[in-house]
């Protein structure tokens, strides 16, 4: 048999994506999870910023026009906020899975910054980067 026709026999599976109606994409500065009472793996994606005041007051100019703002009393003790952005759950073969897909692109990155390459990613992959005959499967 030859080759085109061997290639035609093989058996396939297409994905194809599509987004929610809640779909969105987020910045994480970081994350905070463990694990569910159930066995799954939680993790919560956070983003971190300075707490926003809950108001601000500032002196009138002569002429009406807003001057300069009031010192608060409390400046000196400003926290942090971590806007939870998204929860994830997922089960120990999916966060397999991710680690997996992690350790691959952040070996690859490691890799391109030792070479001296700097340039960015043109795009995030869809599917994990076999790497040195390792396959990675995607969890389900």
């Amino acid at each position: 048999m030859n080759k085109a026709v061997e290639e035609r026999q093989e058996a396939q599976v297409v994905f194809e994506y599509s987004r929610a109606p809640m779909f969105r994409s987020t910045h994480a500065d970081g994350f905070i999870g463990g694990l569910t009472p159930n066995g799954q793996v939680h993790i919560a994606f956070f983003s971190e910023r300075p707490v926003l005041p809950k108001r601000h007051v500032f002196r009138l100019n002569p002429d009406g026009s807003l001057g300069a703002e009031v010192p608060n009393e409390k400046a000196g003790n400003e926290s942090i906020t971590r806007d939870m952005q998204v929860d994830v759950l997922m089960t120990v073969q999916a966060a397999e899975g991710l680690k997996n897909w992690l350790d691959q692109y952040i070996r690859n990155l490691k890799a391109r910054a030792g070479s001296g390459e700097t340039r960015a990613l043109a795009s995030a992959a869809m599917a994990p980067i076999p790497s040195e005959g390792e396959r990675v499967a995607a969890a389900q």
